[in-house]
């Protein structure tokens, strides 16, 4: 995710507006980010959960991308390649550490 824009709001752009409008324009990428949360059988996230990623192309050809973990909200995201001929496996493992 090679492009990245940021917006500075001072007050001064909040006096008087209770809605901000403003323009972002973003590069083209082929790039996208897979977010999610992670829960446990009783519906409460998960932190410190790992998540295995693999790239699987033609013929269940495997390459290990590599791994994330959950944060305290059990959320997760990464950074993977669009393209119509990968799909993406995720493998989810219990925290290595129980605190």
């Amino acid at each position: 995710m090679s492009d990245f824009k940021e917006v500075v709001i001072t007050p001064s752009d909040l006096d008087n507006k209770t809605i901000l409008q403003t323009n972002i324009t973003l590069e083209r990428s082929c790039e996208t980010l897979l977010t999610g949360i992670i829960y446990n059988e009783g519906c409460v996230p998960v932190e410190g959960a790992v998540i295995e990623v693999i790239a699987v192309y033609y013929r269940n050809y495997r390459v290990k991308l590599g791994y994330v973990i959950t944060n305290q909200g059990g959320e997760f995201a990464l950074a993977v390649t669009k393209n119509d001929f990968i799909n993406y496996h995720l493998n989810i493992y219990e925290p290595l550490l129980k605190g």
